[in-house]
């Protein structure tokens, strides 16, 4: 099996090497060069199974749910991601457009990096959780809790924007 980043390269770290462990799926990374060979640190994930790799290959984008967490699964140029199927905007659903690299919001065209969550250029400050996937015997798995900050940027007013104003009404 292999594992991939929200950005679809390989898992590793400058300071060593990932590996998982059989009996509970969690990850250490140990120390290259450690004199004892102790774990540095003890990552914990939350893998999930999005399905078979054919299937997801088959549509671009997919709307997937995990509890009551919304996800965008995205295939495209032999790499999965997987990013936040809310968008940042109003909570709009992000699995209908993929545009390129970009996960586009129905609602009000907000687009984010299908790998890294990041808005479109000059919008890179709103940012949605990206997470990290692994493809194992031929299924897509995602870590729920590889998820990366959700970011929003403070945005000025449409220019078409007015102030709302009561009324009373007939």
């Amino acid at each position: 099996s292999h594992f991939l980043t929200n950005s679809g390269s390989f898992l590793v770290s400058v300071s060593g090497a990932f590996r998982e462990t059989e009996a509970d799926s969690v990850f250490s990374c140990r120390e290259q060069g450690s004199e004892h060979g102790k774990d540095a640190a003890m990552i914990n994930h939350d893998w999930h199974d999005l399905g078979d790799i054919e299937a997801l290959r088959q549509r671009p984008l997919h709307a997937v749910v995990i509890g009551k967490t919304r996800l965008a699964v995205s295939w495209r140029d032999g790499a999965l991601a997987v990013i936040s199927g809310a968008c940042n905007h109003v909570g709009g659903p992000l699995a209908g457009t993929l545009e390129g690299d970009y996960v586009v919001c129905p609602w009000h065209q907000w687009r984010f990096h299908r790998s890294t969550g990041k808005g479109e250029p000059g919008f890179e400050a709103d940012a949605v959780p990206a997470y990290t996937t692994k493809i194992d015997n031929g299924r897509a798995f995602v870590d729920l809790a590889s998820a990366t900050a959700r970011t929003r940027k403070t945005h000025s007013p449409h220019p078409l924007a007015r102030p709302i104003e009561r009324a009373e009404g007939p």
